[in-house]
């Protein structure tokens, strides 16, 4: 859908110009507006996750954080915040140029992992059920919600398609980059297939070969745990490496995420939505 009528609408608007050319102006204003609302609240959280995974690269725990002076993280959070909030005024060529670099250095351990990890494989693990530790967690997952938590072959597909659609969902928000794109008719929907297949193989690759490369239990994945198959797979030094891509990745989300809501509100702008 993105693709088709990104390149059929190439403008800053992005999905704010499908809304109103099928439901009328004010459902477009209304689907801008609370898009940009959701990406503003979502762009708070990352240089929170930023200074987190910094502390716990540094200090090796994750009480660091909550342990901080609150005027002390406040001043940094925002300080944070104020440079690349900087840095995206000063243009898309900046942003785009240091998002390459974020994403290289970020990919590279995961990489790194799966080429040390892949001669460590044992296709075994990939079939393994449950084991009694998470088997007592769906108990507390079928209380935790109102819908029922239905367990099949071992997968609770509730949580997993949640997990699915936050790591997945967004792929909308490139629409606001089509009317900066060259010759979008052919060049943006290229982009977002390689897109979706770059993202799916990001996540897909690593875990596949983390399971497989590593004697862990089902109940030992919890947040943060792809570190320490790193650690398991390359030593403590690609797991030192997997925590801080994984901080400095959120400077690249934050910066994303803030060219698009940018890019949204002019295009609202030029649709005479805005002033």
């Amino acid at each position: 859908i993105t693709a088709e009528l990104g390149s059929t609408f190439p403008e800053a608007s992005g999905g704010v110009a499908w809304v109103e050319e099928a439901f009328g102006a004010r459902a477009g204003f209304f689907a801008g507006y609370f898009s940009w609302v959701s990406g503003a609240t979502d762009n708070a959280i990352y240089p929170v996750l930023f200074l987190e995974y910094l502390l716990q690269h540094i200090f090796g725990n994750d009480d660091a954080f909550e342990g901080m002076n609150r005027l002390v993280r406040f001043v940094i959070l925002s300080s944070t915040s104020i440079i690349l909030a900087y840095l995206n005024y000063l243009g898309l060529e900046i942003v785009g140029k240091m998002s390459i670099v974020i994403c290289i250095v970020s990919m590279s351990p995961f990489i790194i992992m799966v080429l040390i990890g892949i001669p460590k494989v044992n296709p075994h693990r990939w079939f393994e059920l449950p084991d009694d530790d998470v088997s007592a967690n769906t108990v507390r997952w079928e209380d935790s919600g109102w819908l029922p938590l239905v367990n099949v072959w071992g997968v609770l597909w509730r949580p997993l398609l949640n997990n699915l659609f936050w790591n997945l969902n967004s792929f909308d928000s490139g629409a606001n980059f089509s009317g900066d794109t060259r010759d979008p008719g052919k060049n943006f929907p290229r982009g977002m297939f390689y897109g979706v297949i770059l993202v799916g193989m990001s996540y897909f690759i690593p875990l596949v070969i983390a399971i497989g490369a590593t004697d862990s239990l089902q109940s030992d994945w919890v947040d943060g745990y792809l570190a320490v198959a790193a650690t398991q797979i390359g030593g403590r030094w690609l797991g030192a490496w997997t925590v801080f891509a994984s901080g400095i990745s959120n400077l690249a989300l934050f910066q994303a995420e803030m060219t698009t809501d940018a890019l949204e509100i002019l295009g609202m702008a030029e649709r005479g939505m805005l002033p």
